[in-house]
C-alpha cells in the first residue's frame, strides 16, 4: 500500500506511481515506506519472488552474523595467543635467570664476577663458604649464536640453551708458552713424568712379569 493505494504486483514501483526519494533526499535520511497487506491469494510469481527476497535477506543476515562471529572468535584466539606467549616469555625469562644463577654458583662465574671476587678477598671467602664454585681457577664466557647453532646440530634432539667456554688464564699461558717453544724447536721443553704415571708404569711392568 502506498498513500492508501493498493499496488499492482504485476507492475514496477514506477508504474505504480511510487515516488522514491532521490540521492540527495536519501542522504538527508528521507525514506519511502511500503506497507504490504496480502488479500486473497497471490499468483505464484509474486509469491515466489517474495520468498526469494526474504530468503536472500536472511542469507545475507546469516552471512553477516557468521562473519562477525568468526571475527570475534579470531580476536579472542589472538588475545589468548598473545597472553600465552607473554606468559611463556615471563617463564623463560625466570628460567634463564635461574639457569645463569645455577651456572655461576655451581659451574663457573662470569668474567666480571670472577674479577670482582678475586679483587675482594672477604667477598670471595663468603662466596666459597656458601659452597659455591671457587673463582680462582677459571671463569665462563658465553659463546656466540653461531656456536650455539652448531652445538644444537651436534646434539641432535637435545635443546641447547646456551654454550659457555671454560676460560683458565693459567692454563692458557702455559699452553701458549709450550706452543711457542714447540714452534721454536722444542729444545727448552723438558719431559716430566708425574707420580701417578710412574706408579701406573710400575704396576703394568709387574703385571707383565706375572703373566710371563
Amino acid at each position: 500500500m502506498y498513500e492508501g493505494r493498493t499496488l499492482d504486483f504485476e507492475k514496477t514501483l514506477e508504474d505504480n506511481n511510487v515516488m522514491l526519494p532521490g540521492v540527495a533526499a536519501r542522504k538527508r535520511g528521507e525514506k519511502t515506506e511500503l506497507i504490504f497487506g496480502l488479500v486473497g491469494e497471490l499468483n505464484p510469481a509474486p509469491k515466489a519472488l517474495i520468498k526469494h527476497l526474504q530468503r536472500e535477506d536472511w542469507m545475507k543476515d546469516e552471512a553477516e552474523r557468521n562473519r562477525l562471529d568468526q571475527d570475534r572468535k579470531r580476536k579472542e584466539q589472538d588475545q589468548l595467543d598473545e597472553e600465552r606467549k607473554a606468559e611463556e616469555k615471563r617463564k623463560l625469562g625466570r628460567v634463564d635467570v635461574e639457569f645463569d644463577e645455577y651456572i655461576s654458583e655451581r659451574i663457573g662465574t662470569s668474567d666480571v664476577l670472577h674479577r670482582e671476587l678475586l679483587a675482594n678477598n672477604e667477598e670471595r671467602a663468603q662466596w666459597i663458604e656458601k659452597k659455591r664454585v671457587d673463582p680462582s681457577n677459571h671463569y665462563l664466557i658465553p659463546e656466540s649464536d653461531d656456536v650455539c647453532t652448531a652445538m644444537a646440530k651436534l646434539m641432535g634432539s637435545f635443546t641447547v640453551l646456551k654454550v659457555f667456554r671454560n676460560q683458565n688464564d693459567t692454563l692458557i699461558r702455559r699452553y701458549t708458552r709450550a706452543k711457542e717453544l714447540l714452534q721454536g724447536g722444542g729444545g727448552a721443553i723438558q719431559r716430566h713424568t708425574a707420580d701417578l704415571a710412574k706408579k701406573m708404569h710400575r704396576r703394568c711392568a709387574v703385571r707383565l712379569l706375572r703373566s710371563i
